[in-house]
């Protein structure tokens, strides 16, 4: 007994369950069909009132499922047929899709029609009130609002404006053979995939834009990177230098081709010569300062580093020897490695195009010492 309850309530259960998903489906149809309507009624009222108010053109309904707009617009003048088509899209919407622009804009190339308006309830944000309108690619797609007068007068002056071009082309005495071709430079075959074109070409250079920037980022990264990674390097070695003394080759942080240490991953203990100094009349602390090691003991770019050593500027007495404007003559010496360098000389009160007496004795006698 207890089991033939539980089957009749599972039973129960099902039934409402399928019920319920009916009423679902039913209210959502119903609202489907409601929008659907809606947006039916907007396009036939369209249509109704083109009919009335340009009786001699022609206004052909696009079939639902069907590619194209809405309704076409073929313009017919004093006898003659198909002088241009508009092809008229209706929107009855609460948001605006910029993607029925795209849409229309592709079926007036592939139909080959002159100007599109979508006629629509809902407006993109940059609608001009005191226009009424607003444009999209390059004038051939009009937006305007759901307003009879609108569509009047928007139609009646694209219809004017294709009339006049008509009549001015068939008024040129030229021959037949240029006619064609002007006929065809300025029909929706020729103008359409140019326009289409044009607008790939802006797309693609803000993704080319975007791309150069993002390349200069990383560039800008990995040279940050880079110059930490040097200087994290020759304060590594100093603070080494300081503590135990000088155990590395002299020349251990100069840039070279092969491996930097090639004869041996073992340290050797490199004995310190006597220094043979040139005894100057200059100032001890200023002796001191130009006699600096710019490649042991300062923290510059690679590239300033290579631009110094073509220059063979080894001390600061030899860096300041130089005036500015020879040094940015120099192969591979710009205005951040000139900016580094005075940075540096700051420190020190000093500046380029210093005389030092005695100066080329002065370098010898440290050429001397570090042999």
């Amino acid at each position: 007994m207890k089991e033939k309850n539980e089957k009749i309530q599972k039973e129960r259960e099902i039934d409402n369950d399928r019920n319920k998903r009916q009423i679902e489906e039913l209210a959502s149809l119903n609202t489907k069909t409601k929008s659907e309507i809606k947006g039916e009624v907007q396009e036939e009222l369209i249509q109704d009132y083109l009919i009335r108010k340009f009786p001699e053109d022609s206004i052909q309904e696009v079939k639902k499922g069907a590619k194209g707009p809405d309704c076409i617009f073929t313009i017919n003048y004093k006898g003659k047929k198909d002088i241009g088509k508009i092809y008229i899209e209706s929107k009855d919407t609460k948001s605006w899709n910029e993607e029925w622009v795209t849409k229309l804009f592709n079926d007036m190339q592939t139909q080959g029609a002159d100007n599109g308006i979508i006629v629509s309830t809902c407006l993109p944000k940059d609608f001009d009130e005191s226009s009424g309108f607003v444009n999209r690619q390059a004038n051939t797609i009009t937006i305007i609002k759901m307003d009879y007068t609108s569509i009047h007068l928007t139609v009646n002056f694209i219809k004017s404006l294709l009339i006049y071009k008509q009549r001015n082309a068939a008024s040129t005495n030229l021959p037949e053979e240029v006619i064609k071709v002007w006929e065809n430079v300025k029909s929706p075959n020729f103008q359409m995939p140019v326009r289409s074109i044009v607008n790939q070409i802006e797309n693609f250079k803000k993704i080319f834009n975007k791309d150069v920037k993002d390349f200069n980022n990383s560039l800008a990264n990995k040279e940050r990177t880079l110059k930490q990674l040097e200087n994290d390097l020759i304060r590594m070695i100093s603070s080494f230098t300081k503590s135990v003394g000088e155990i590395f080759p002299q020349d251990l942080l100069s840039y070279k081709e092969d491996n930097l240490l090639e004869e041996s991953s073992s340290p050797k203990i490199v004995n310190k010569k006597k220094e043979v100094m040139f005894k100057s009349d200059l100032p001890e602390d200023f002796l001191n300062v130009i006699k600096i090691n710019i490649h042991k003991e300062w923290s510059l770019s690679i590239k300033t580093f290579a631009a110094l050593r073509d220059l063979d500027i080894i001390h600061v007495g030899d860096l300041i020897s130089y005036d500015k404007k020879d040094l940015l003559k120099a192969r591979n010496f710009g205005n951040k490695s000139l900016e580094e360098l005075i940075n540096y000389l700051d420190l020190y009160d000093l500046n380029f195009g210093t005389y030092i007496k005695d100066w080329n004795l002065i370098r010898s006698s440290l050429d001397e010492t570090n042999e």
